[in-house]
């Protein structure tokens, strides 16, 4: 099983995020993956592919451009697999934390700010 799924949902397929790059490069004693797509990428398609991880971790890279679908998947996801632990970063969430965790019910850990450092607590922890 692995630790953590880091996603990244592009606004085109022409852009990487490396977001979710630096954040694997910091846990190299973990086993982590990163899954990229883009907004135009259909969304059963990406539903499909994250509810087949297996990991105890999802944690979604949220930027303007994508927070309406992240969204959206990690409600999904929360549904369909209770038991994994969704977590939300970037820009977008970096901003109020208690009241984005009174809003996404589904969501069960935000990160703000630089998260190579705190993400790797939580794994350890």
């Amino acid at each position: 099983m692995k630790d953590l799924v880091l996603v990244a949902i592009n606004a085109k397929y022409i852009h990487t995020n490396l977001g979710v790059r630096s954040l694997k490069a910091q846990l190299p004693n973990f086993d982590v993956e990163i899954v990229e797509m883009s907004i135009n990428d259909p969304f059963h398609r990406i539903v499909k592919l994250l509810l087949d991880q297996n990991t105890r971790r999802i944690g979604f890279s949220c930027y303007i451009w994508n927070m309406e679908m992240v969204v959206k998947l990690a409600e999904v996801i929360k549904k369909a697999k209770p038991q994994v632990e969704i977590i939300f970063g970037g820009p977008e969430v970096s901003f109020d934390g208690v009241a984005l965790l009174k809003a996404y019910l589904f969501c069960d850990r935000i990160i703000q700010g630089e998260g190579e450092a705190k993400l790797k607590a939580l794994l350890e922890s």
